[in-house]
C-alpha cells in the first residue's frame, strides 16, 4: 500500500488541456448530445481524436474504502453503450494480480477473485483460448500471453508477437512486454518488463534462457517451466514460430529435468505432468535443442530467472497493449465496436482506473480500441493499457468479504451471458 498522500481531484480531458476545461466529474452529464450518434459541436470539440460522442455518468457508489465504482451511458458513433469504471485510491486499497491455480489454466473471475479475497475484480490478458489446425492433439494451454509478474517474481514471460492473441495493434504498442503493474514503493505504472534468466553449470557455463512458463517461443529458443505451469503439456512450446501461431510444430527439441538442482533427465521429446516443487523442465528448439543436447545427467545446474523494468522493481504485473501514453494516444488500430476492458494509472501513479464497456447486446454496442483509450484517458488516466475484451470482459464486486459478487459489466456472445474461463485478473482489496 503506498504511503504518500493521494490525489483527491478527479478530472475530464487530462490528456487534452486546453481543448476542455477541468472540471469535478459528478453525477450528472459530463457531455451529452440532444440525439445519441450525432455530433455536436461541443462534443466534436471536446473528443477530437476519436469516435467519442457523448459521456454521461448515471450512478456512483463506494464499494469499500478508496474503492468508487461509477456507472456511465456512452454515446460513440457506432451506437450506445455501457460502461462502468472502477477508481482505486492506491493510498487507501490494495490492488495486484489475481491468477487462475496454475500458468497453464483457467478459472471464472468470480471463483478467482473468491480464492484471493477480494472485494472487487476485473479480467486481464489476452491468452490461448484454442489451438491452430496443424498442431493435432497437443492441448490448449489457457496460459497468458503477456508477461506475468507476482509478488515480484516472474510468473510468465511474453510468447513472440506472432502467437500474440489480440495482437491486432502494432508490435510497438502491443508485444506482451508492455505492462500494468505497480511498483514496490506503491506507484501503479505503465511500463515494459523482461526477464533475465540464465541456467549455469561448472562443465558448460551459463546458458541464457529466454522464455519462462511460455506457452510458445521463437525458434532456436530455449524456455524454462517450473510447478507454477501445472500439469498440461509442455509441447506447445515447440510449436508455431516468432511469426505466427499457426507454423507447425518442431520435432528437433530436447527436454532437460533438473531435480533439486542436478539433471535427472535429458531426453529428444517434451513431456507432461506437474513437475516437483523443486523441479525445473529447460526446453529448446532447433539451435536451442542442440545446446541443450550436450548437458548431462547428473550434472549441477543453478539457474536465475529475473523480471527487469526501466520503471524500477515491479510488485506485480500484467500485459496488454498500449493505448495512451504520457497523456497522448497511441497510433494504434481502432478496430471494431465490441466489449472492451481497460486500465489506467494517474499521472502521479497514484490512482488506478479499471473501465469495462458492455458489448454484444441491443442496448449496449461496445467500443472500437480507440474510443476505449480515450474515454479512459478522458475519466483521469495519464497511461491507459488494452486488456482483454469481447467474450472475456468480466468486471464483478461485493459489499463485503463474505457476500456474493454482484456481475457488473459482461460480453454476451451469441445471446448468452456465461463467464469465460480466464488465465488472470486484477483483484482489489479494501476494508
Amino acid at each position: 500500500m503506498r504511503t504518500r498522500t493521494p490525489s483527491t481531484r478527479r478530472t475530464l480531458g487530462l490528456a487534452l488541456a486546453g481543448v476542455l476545461a477541468t472540471s469535478t466529474l459528478v453525477a450528472a452529464p459530463l457531455l451529452s448530445t440532444a440525439l445519441p450518434g450525432a455530433a455536436t459541436a461541443q462534443a466534436s470539440e471536446a473528443f477530437p481524436e476519436s469516435g467519442l460522442v457523448s459521456v454521461t455518468e448515471t450512478g456512483t457508489e463506494t464499494v469499500g474504502a478508496g474503492l468508487e465504482h461509477t456507472a456511465y451511458d456512452i454515446v460513440t458513433g457506432a451506437g450506445a453503450s455501457k460502461a462502468n469504471l472502477f477508481m482505486v485510491d492506491l493510498d487507501v486499497a490494495d490492488v495486484g494480480l489475481i491468477t487462475a491455480p496454475y500458468v497453464a489454466s483457467s478459472q471464472r473471475l468470480d471463483d478467482m477473485a473468491e480464492a484471493a479475497g477480494v472485494r472487487a475484480a476485473i479480467n486481464g490478458d489476452f491468452f490461448q483460448i484454442d489451438n491452430e489446425g496443424n498442431h493435432g492433439d497437443i492441448p490448449v494451454t489457457q496460459a497468458a500471453a503477456g508477461a506475468e509478474v507476482l509478488d515480484g517474481e516472474m510468473r510468465s514471460t511474453a510468447v513472440p508477437v506472432g502467437q500474440r492473441y489480440g495482437g491486432t495493434m502494432p508490435k510497438e504498442y502491443n508485444d506482451g512486454n508492455q505492462v500494468i503493474g505497480q511498483l514496490r514503493n506503491g506507484d501503479a505504472v505503465v511500463t515494459r518488463v523482461e526477464m533475465r534468466g540464465f541456467i549455469a553449470t561448472d562443465t558448460h557455463g551459463k546458458i541464457d534462457v529466454d522464455a519462462l512458463n511460455q506457452y510458445g517461443m521463437e525458434r532456436g529458443q530455449i524456455g524454462a517451466y517450473d510447478g507454477q505451469w501445472g500439469r498440461v503439456s509442455r509441447e506447445r512450446a515447440a510449436c508455431g514460430s516468432e511469426d505466427r501461431r499457426a507454423d507447425p510444430c518442431t520435432g528437433d527439441v530436447t527436454e532437460v529435468i533438473i531435480t533439486q538442482g542436478v539433471v535427472t533427465s535429458v531426453s529428444p521429446t517434451i513431456g507432461a505432468g506437474q513437475l516437483g516443487k523443486n523441479q525445473i523442465a529447460v526446453i529448446g528448439r532447433e539451435g536451442g535443442a542442440a545446446t541443450l543436447a550436450e548437458l548431462e545427467v547428473g550434472e549441477g545446474v543453478g539457474s536465475n530467472f529475473k523480471p527487469v523494468s526501466p520503471a524500477g522493481k515491479l510488485d506485480w504485473a500484467l500485459a496488454g497493449g498500449i493505448l495512451v501514453q504520457d497523456g497522448v494516444l497511441a497510433a494504434s488500430a481502432g478496430g471494431s465496436a465490441a466489449a472492451r476492458v481497460a486500465a489506467g494509472v494517474s499521472a502521479d501513479g497514484a490512482t488506478l482506473y479499471l473501465l469495462a464497456v458492455d458489448g454484444g447486446q441491443p442496448q449496449s454496442k461496445g467500443t472500437s480500441i480507440r474510443d476505449i483509450g480515450d474515454l479512459t484517458r478522458h475519466l483521469g488516466a495519464h497511461d491507459v493499457m488494452l486488456l482483454d475484451g469481447g467474450g472475456s470482459t468480466t468486471m464483478l464486486s461485493r459489499d463485503s468479504d463474505d457476500a456474493e459478487f454482484e456481475l457488473l459489466s459482461k460480453s454476451r456472445v451469441a445471446g448468452l451471458e456465461v463467464l469465460r474461463y480466464i488465465p488472470n485478473g486484477i483483484g482489489i482489496w479494501t476494508d
